[in-house]
């Protein structure tokens, strides 16, 4: 059709939908943190009334001493596991990729508990005065719960290297990239929700981890040394507000690990946490 009827019709502008705005993703995370924040506080409120009514120690200064073992722990696995998902994904056939694959699951077997004495023992010997010193004993759990958390982190980073299209590699080669610089620019930023998600679920199972713990014998133990303590003495109104604050922390870690897999257009509703990400 020709005339100023399909002119008119091939210029004219898009009419957009009325009634449909598109929310910001801003928005949409900062009210997902004040309903998770709503329905955590009052659960931490139950715990210090349960604390205080059996007279117990105050919870602050273990949670405190668990965030540090934790963030240590991830400090200490997250390059580590870096380095060998990136090897085993780019060179899976080498004698390389197959040792480390092989000594991460070795890692996955060996439990937690081990990873603790043997800490123990070593630096215990290597400085006695250790447990001494004010959190100087938490430096016994870093490396502890660093070889706790490499094996899940290693397997989340590779999972997530996986997920990502081969074509996006694959353009990135044919165009000159080198190899590493298409892990770092490409497949790792294109994974960088379920890496994200990775480091938090690995978190919080490090979060309520007790092998790497069980040896400090500190005063400001971690919250899985506090409710072993508080059930060894029979203290149930302790051993319980602890499990709780442990279990409310373990929690946050897991939401924080659906929210960062979220899609960006789909982080404003606090439901679609709990349903199946999209790819």
């Amino acid at each position: 059709m020709s005339g100023p009827l399909a002119h008119e019709r091939r210029s004219a502008p898009p009419i957009a939908p009325t009634g449909s705005r598109r929310r910001s993703p801003r928005n949409g995370n900062v009210l997902a943190f004040v309903i998770l924040a709503a329905l955590l506080v009052p659960w931490l409120g139950v715990a210090r009334f349960l604390l205080q009514a059996t007279g117990g120690a105050p919870l602050l200064p273990s949670l405190v001493a668990s965030l540090l073992v934790t963030g240590a722990g991830l400090l200490v696995a997250i390059p580590v596991a870096w380095i060998a998902a990136a090897l085993v994904f780019e060179y899976p056939t080498t004698l390389a990729a197959r040792t480390t694959k092989w000594v991460v699951d070795l890692l996955a077997g060996i439990p937690t508990l081990l990873f603790g004495a043997v800490a123990a023992a070593i630096f215990l010997r290597m400085s006695p005065s250790l447990k001494s010193v004010p959190f100087g004993a938490l430096i016994l759990a870093v490396f502890p719960a660093g070889f706790s958390l490499l094996p899940r982190l290693f397997r989340a980073f590779l999972r997530a290297f996986a997920r990502v299209p081969g074509t996006y590699r694959e353009a990135a080669l044919s165009l000159g990239a080198s190899r590493a610089h298409t892990l770092f620019a490409v497949v790792a930023k294109s994974a960088r929700r379920d890496l994200i998600a990775g480091v938090f679920v690995a978190a919080a199972h490090g979060f309520g981890e007790l092998g790497p713990v069980l040896f400090l014998g500190v005063d400001a133990a971690p919250l899985p040394l506090r409710v072993l303590a508080a059930g060894l003495g029979k203290d149930r109104g302790a051993a319980a507000a602890a499990s709780l604050v442990l279990v409310v922390g373990m929690l946050t870690f897991q939401l924080l690990a659906a929210l960062a897999q979220r899609p960006t257009a789909d982080r404003g509703g606090l439901v679609s946490l709990f349903l199946e990400p999209r790819s």
